[in-house]
């Protein structure tokens, strides 16, 4: 299986004056279009829209819907879930229940695709109390040991280079998260953003990863000049146990 992640395109309405973030993932789906191995998902992690506005979410909507591939998004701390759900409510994987945490799950692949909702109240940063918790730990369990993608916005690990580097509002939360996962060796891959950069760890046996923002203007990290506006996203090859055998940075040209 081949995954396309995309992440913090942070479409705007009216658009960010000097940004093209509209272009910018118009661009990578052009070249997810070009690939000669088609992903078979795309996975967008969140922070779609800047405010949660629908009109944000319409625009993304067309361009989202230029994809000739199945694709996913789950939400991010700038996200609004009611208009997300009103958004793509007709898409058979949005789940029902109005502002309520957004978890799904996608049974269709040889690999079990696993969207947990990370969305914190009244902060930017990562969330998961013993509540959310208990609903990841069903979330993971529904699967009955398939393989399993575990999606999420907010990153659980601590990033070494990052200003501040633990993305939870709470860090505890992303500690018992991690426990977790580590506990359930259905998970095979962890994919986040929010964090605007790349870095990867590890949680348990779990590849775990971040990436930089689709949104060029909106770059972190060490990347932030070698990418300038170039938009890009990253590729996930996974062998039929769900072990991955393959990444990528693809920069678009």
């Amino acid at each position: 299986m081949i995954i396309a992640q995309i992440s913090d395109t942070h479409i705007a309405v009216p658009p960010v004056s000097g940004a093209d973030r509209e272009g910018d993932l118009a661009r990578v789906i052009d070249d997810i279009h070009t690939r000669r191995k088609r992903p078979d998902l795309v996975i967008h992690t969140g922070d779609a829209s800047n405010y949660g506005r629908p009109d944000e979410y319409a625009v993304l909507r067309r361009i989202m819907d230029t994809l000739d591939i199945p694709w996913i998004i789950l939400p991010g701390n700038r996200d609004n879930r009611a208009h997300m759900r009103a958004a793509f409510g007709d898409l058979s994987w949005m789940p029902e229940g109005g502002d309520a945490p957004l978890d799904f799950a996608l049974e269709d692949f040889d690999v079990r695709i696993a969207a947990f909702d990370s969305k914190g109240p009244r902060t930017n940063k990562g969330w998961a109390d013993a509540e959310r918790l208990s609903a990841l730990s069903a979330l993971l369990e529904a699967g009955s040991g398939r393989p399993t993608v575990l999606a999420m916005h907010h990153p659980p690990f601590a990033m070494r280079y990052a200003k501040d580097p633990h993305q939870f509002a709470d860090w505890s939360h992303a500690e018992r998260l991690a426990d977790v996962v580590r506990r359930r060796a259905c998970v095979k891959l962890l994919l986040t953003g929010h964090s605007h950069r790349l870095a990867e760890s590890h949680i348990g046996n779990a590849p775990a990863f971040t990436m930089p923002s689709v949104a060029t203007d909106l770059r972190k990290g060490e990347f932030r000049a070698a990418l300038a506006r170039h938009p890009a996203y990253m590729l996930y090859e996974l062998d039929d146990a769900g072990e991955l055998v393959h990444h990528e940075l693809r920069i678009v040209d």
